[in-house]
């Protein structure tokens, strides 16, 4: 019996087809490890918060332990109670530290992530520039730079919120009368004088948000006038000879 092999139907696809797949298929599972481990992230943060609150309330035990060792007059069991308590307090605290440093780095990955999107997109909007520019069709250049801009912008929402976020994981964002007058709480509960160590506190989170409200006005300043230089350069050069001198530029209408 002798069998035939027929040549395939389909010529496979060319080298560079077949790359652009492999790449893309990489870009994707990339994106879909990196999100995955956001996520495991941000509920370790979680779980590390739980174990902050179980400490918490530990501590607070311990000192319910201490008031009853003091009304016993057993001083020696106080202090181990005292103790264990400060001991808990302290752990409670480092937990709560380990879940915003791990939360913030969560932040972080993300926004590495959404970059990455966006980078993707504003590529593709690079080459349809090229295209446009290539046939001197002014209606596509300009329909390309609104897509450009509007890829910028999305980039910039993504990016303040995700800096808000990792700001509100990392810094103090709780008005510095509310942190006084809890202080003073608690001081007048215990009757404790926090006064003169109140007034050597340095300035609180209000002088941090001015300085960085006006970092982000002078960059989207720049940002405006970059995108406005971008433009003209643009459609300068798209238009190039075809214009004659002293005639202003008009944007064709559809």
């Amino acid at each position: 019996m002798v069998v035939v092999l027929h040549p395939p139907t389909h010529p496979p696809p060319p080298m560079h087809k077949l790359l652009a797949r492999v790449s893309t298929t990489h870009v994707k599972l990339t994106l879909y490890i990196e999100s995955n481990r956001n996520l495991i992230m941000k509920f370790t943060a979680k779980h590390l918060e739980k174990l902050a609150k179980k400490a918490e309330k530990d501590s607070e035990k311990e000192q319910a332990k201490v008031k009853k060792a003091l009304q016993q007059k057993n001083v020696e069991c106080a202090r181990v109670y005292a103790e264990n308590a400060i001991r808990k307090k302290n752990e409670g605290l480092n937990w709560l530290r380990m879940a915003s440093r791990v939360d913030a780095v969560a932040s972080k990955v993300q926004t590495a992530v959404t970059m990455k999107g966006v980078t993707k997109n504003m590529a593709s909007v690079t080459k349809a520039l090229d295209k446009a520019l290539g046939s001197m069709d002014l209606q596509k250049v300009s329909a390309v730079m609104d897509k450009f801009e509007t890829q910028v912008q999305n980039l910039d929402v993504h990016t303040s919120v995700m800096e808000g976020s990792m700001s509100s994981a990392t810094t103090l964002t709780t008005p510095q009368e509310q942190v006084d007058s809890l202080i003073h709480q608690i001081a007048e509960e215990s009757g404790l004088e926090v006064m003169d160590q109140l007034s050597q506190l340095p300035a609180g989170a209000s002088s941090l948000g001015g300085e960085a409200s006006s970092k982000q006005d002078k960059e989207d300043q720049l940002s405006r006038r970059w995108y406005a230089l971008l433009r003209m350069r643009v459609l300068t050069s798209a238009l190039g000879p075809s214009v004659p001198e002293g005639r202003p530029l008009r944007r064709q209408c559809c």
